[in-house]
């Protein structure tokens, strides 16, 4: 009885060796699948940036209205990005880009760090005018949610605060594109953002 309850024993041990040594390379798998991805995206984010690097009219006129908030935010950083000063080309912006610029860095901070990074970055200062800002493009929605965050900021800084908030907006980021609102403005503005 003892012996078929060990070889029992060993089966179960096998079974279970095998289980996780498949769990473990579906892991790496899966691991390796979602690097590969992530490096795609990377890729794809430097090619629009690119492409997109020198924004002419004829160039301007090929990009879908919803696909513009996207080619005008990769522009703008990448005339960032070269700059030797950072902050003189954003002072150099068009009215227009700078609205775009805004709303993009808002929308940025908030979806990688949440309010607590948005009001704690380098790029607070947008943070009191963003409500006006996103309204101009007539994203109101978000407009709101942004009021709420100042008021909650204004209190005292607290991050469990911001969950609600930070989940409103995320959400509003998936059901209304700010992509949409700005395309349009761009759309309506576009001479304020050729390069030429």
């Amino acid at each position: 009885m003892g012996k078929k309850h060990d070889k029992g024993y060993g089966w179960e041990l096998a079974v279970g060796a095998a289980v996780l040594t498949a769990s473990a390379v579906t892991a790496y798998l899966l691991m390796r699948k979602d690097r590969r991805l992530l490096e795609q995206r990377v890729k794809a984010l430097i090619r629009r940036g690119e492409r997109y690097k020198h924004l002419t009219g004829p160039l301007f006129d090929t990009i879908p209205q919803r696909q513009l908030y996207t080619a005008v935010s990769a522009n703008l950083q990448a005339k960032l990005k070269e700059a030797a000063d950072p902050k003189e080309v954003l002072a150099s912006f068009t009215p227009e880009q700078s609205t775009i610029y805004i709303i993009y860095d808002v929308c940025q901070s908030v979806a990688t760090g949440g309010f607590v990074k948005l009001f704690s970055g380098e790029h607070s200062v947008f943070a009191v005018n963003a409500p006006e800002i996103f309204e101009q493009v007539g994203a109101d929605a978000y407009a709101d949610i942004l009021r709420k965050a100042n008021a909650v900021f204004e209190c005292g800084m607290n991050a469990s605060d911001f969950q609600p908030l930070e989940a409103a907006f995320l959400s509003l980021m998936k059901t209304n594109p700010i992509s949409n609102c700005c395309g349009a403005f761009i759309s309506e503005h576009r001479s304020a953002f050729l390069d030429e």
